[in-house]
């Protein structure tokens, strides 16, 4: 695809390791865009990015289970523990898909 393999990140910090991923993961999404485009023989405009929605909605979604972790520790009835782990399980599992 005319990209560089990734490089060793050890030695980054993981804020550095995360703009990185970033960047690499921006030119390999250009990099298939234009590929796509060139084999459907149409313009590479016309392909939609929804890669942004979708960070989105990870991101609502990991805010809300943060939110109940934090609910989690200042409860202390044992049926609420219960239900806020409940939600939380299903949470992380649309988390995973």
């Amino acid at each position: 695809m005319g990209n560089s393999p990734i490089k060793k990140v050890s030695k980054l910090s993981n804020v550095q390791r995360k703009q990185y991923g970033k960047r690499k993961f921006e030119k390999i999404v250009s990099a298939t865009k234009e590929n796509l485009a060139t084999a459907l023989q149409v313009k590479p405009i016309e392909i939609k990015n929804n890669h942004q929605s979708v960070d989105l909605q990870n991101e609502d979604l990991y805010s809300l289970v943060e939110e109940l972790k934090i609910k989690f520790a200042e409860t202390t009835s044992h049926a609420d523990k219960v239900q806020i782990l409940i939600q939380k399980l299903e949470s992380s599992k649309k988390l995973e898909s």
